[in-house]
């Protein structure tokens, strides 16, 4: 009798979950940033240092995502010879044999571009970075067809917007918050609460 082969096989599972939390950094970045940040930028109670403050969180927050997609894309780039030497083509032949290849690779570009602007400060990079994270994940199946590939690409949309902004709100916002010289007086947060 043959022994059974193992239910799991490490590292797999340990790779997946890196997958994951990378993706979340990315996702979770770009939804912080427009959906958090933005709508404390557009109260009439924001002065120029809370908006210095929030600027600061964002570029914080896009460090953290632009890491979180390098890791990503790193991990897919040490696969492709490996997949290459599977299907006996080349890199190139992977790369370019499909439509949906050289689509993919602009919204990657378009993702990295993005946040790489986005820790510089340029305001237009957020949407750069958004169009690549939305089309890379849930809408890249549906404009090739594949509608049977979407659950998943759709729940880490989902979960990178849920978990992935409620850590950066936690990492990036307060983070930044905590160790900023603005810190209001107990006079101070007793008035705004009142």
């Amino acid at each position: 009798m043959e022994p059974a082969s193992p239910l799991i096989h490490w590292p797999d599972p340990l790779i997946e979950l890196l997958g994951f939390v990378a993706s979340f950094l990315a996702v979770g970045a770009v939804g912080f940033r427009l959906r958090v940040i933005a709508r404390v930028l557009g109260a009439r109670t924001a002065n120029a240092d809370d908006r210095r403050l929030l600027h600061d969180s964002a570029a914080r927050a896009a460090s953290l995502g632009l890491v979180g997609r390098l890791h990503l894309h790193r991990a897919f780039a040490t696969r492709l010879p490996a997949l290459a030497e599977r299907q006996h083509v080349t890199v190139g032949h992977i790369l370019t044999s499909s439509p949906r290849n050289p689509a993919q690779a602009a919204l990657v570009l378009s993702v990295l571009i993005g946040l790489g602007l986005a820790v510089r400060r340029v305001g237009s990079g957020w949407w750069l970075a958004a169009i690549g994270v939305i089309d890379t994940g849930p809408l890249a199946g549906v404009f090739f067809g594949q509608w049977n590939r979407l659950v998943v690409p759709i729940h880490r949309l989902a979960g990178g917007l849920w978990i992935g902004t409620l850590f950066m709100l936690v990492i990036a916002g307060l983070g930044t918050v905590l160790r900023s010289p603005l810190r209001p007086s107990a006079a101070e947060r007793w008035s705004q609460i009142s």
